[in-house]
């Protein structure tokens, strides 16, 4: 497993270099600082947890996708069962690896046993595989294993992750409608277009009249896409390819997280969503007696959207410092006052898990009704768009027919 090693190092010219730089060893990272010609005067294993889950980010590819939130939940629940249970947690990761039907799964378990057994604590054995177990996760096993609650870390595990898979059904059906006859629109008219048009082209050239505005654009449309459907396909697949990759960029990542909150409906939806989650793990890492400070950083890295994390920052400070973090939340302007006073009351009472807690449910209740009322504000603007295409086409065919009519009486 990749490692992210701190270095102090000098240059041929005596310039001084500092960073991090991630190897499979130190004498892998020793190696590959020699090649840049530096001379390393201090190397060691960080204990940057910030750098540690950039470095497992930055191992993603295009084709990476995180484990669902659903598998993620059942694991847990079937293990915090069987562990209450008084299974072993060997014998219990055996039993869960064979009950398992996702084959990553699968596989990373049996990974994690033998580590295990070899000794390895179950948090560090799960962390050398991020794609699998996310950060949060094996950060809430770990502080379970040390303060001797596992059972019950990983039941708030579970409904951690059944929420999260709670709001990803909810925004996801709200939306499957509208791209179900987005898509049928697209099909038919193709199919109009590639099939039907180019006939209907052909009989008004027997006809010998002029053809209307919208007739001459349908058949337009018809001839491109018989001759060129290939290079559309193509184009679309190529475009698709291009916004991924762009996505797994610096750059990109920043620009669509960006264009995500600014989007009209769905980026006060991403919004809440992203201010749900921040309160949520942050409340369910602090119950899971992981220390406030590492919790901020886990929270912080993986909260899914790079303008947020970058205004996280300041609040992560403060932490560091000593400080509140309500105060550096309302400066960001990312979160609502609401969120911001339930903060401010739960530093001075001593209870910020439970006012987090109380933050995301206030916010989960205004996602559903948020994603309800998008659900019954698309449906007419669907037809509407669909009334508008069948409307130019049948006008675009009839409108000629029209016109032999008018010349045949």
């Amino acid at each position: 497993m990749s490692e992210v090693y701190a270095f102090k190092a000098r240059a041929a010219t005596g310039a001084a270099h500092s960073g991090t730089i991630t190897a499979e060893s130190q004498s892998e990272a020793l190696k590959k600082l020699q090649e840049r010609g530096l001379v390393v005067t201090h190397l060691e294993i960080t204990r940057d947890l910030g750098a540690q889950l950039r470095a497992s980010r930055g191992k993603q590819s295009l084709f990476t996708r995180p484990m669902p939130a659903k598998d993620l939940s059942m694991f847990c629940r079937q293990f915090a069962v069987l562990f209450g249970s008084g299974v072993t947690i060997m014998q219990s990761l055996r039993t869960l690896e064979q009950q398992t039907s996702h084959r990553e799964l699968k596989a990373r378990l049996r990974q994690v046993t033998q580590a295990v057994v070899a000794g390895e604590g179950l948090g560090a054995a799960m962390k050398r595989h991020p794609e699998v177990f996310p950060a949060l996760l094996y950060n809430m096993v770990a502080a379970g294993e040390v303060s001797g609650a596992l059972e019950t870390v990983l039941d708030k595990a579970a409904s951690h992750f059944e929420r999260e898979h709670a709001i990803e059904t909810r925004v996801k059906s709200a939306l499957f409608y509208p791209k179900l006859v987005v898509g049928t629109i697209v099909l038919v008219v193709t199919f109009l277009l590639v099939f039907v048009v180019p006939r209907f082209a052909e009989l008004f050239a027997g006809m010998g009249v002029a053809l209307p505005l919208p007739t001459r654009i349908l058949i337009g449309l018809g001839e491109f896409m018989a001759s060129w459907w290939w290079a559309v396909g193509i184009g679309f697949g190529a475009t698709y390819a291009a916004v991924m990759w762009y996505k797994t960029t610096p750059r990109g990542r920043v620009v669509l997280d960006r264009l995500s909150l600014r989007l009209p409906i769905f980026g006060e939806l991403n919004r809440m969503n992203f201010v749900s989650r921040f309160c949520r793990n942050l409340a369910t890492l602090s119950r899971s007696g992981v220390p406030i400070v590492p919790a901020m950083i886990l929270v912080r890295t993986t909260i899914g959207n790079r303008v947020l994390e970058d205004a996280l920052r300041p609040a992560e400070e403060a932490i560091k410092a000593g400080q509140g973090i309500s105060v550096q939340l309302a400066r960001s302007g990312f979160f609502p006052p609401l969120v911001t006073q339930m903060v401010a009351v739960g530093e001075e009472t001593g209870a910020l898990d439970t006012m987090l807690e109380r933050a995301s449910d206030f916010y989960d209740g205004e996602i559903k009704a948020l994603t309800d009322r998008l659900a019954q504000l698309i449906e007419p603007i669907v037809f509407l768009v669909l009334g508008v295409v069948v409307t130019f086409i049948i006008l675009a065919v009839m409108l000629p027919m029209f016109d032999t009519f008018r010349m045949v009486q």
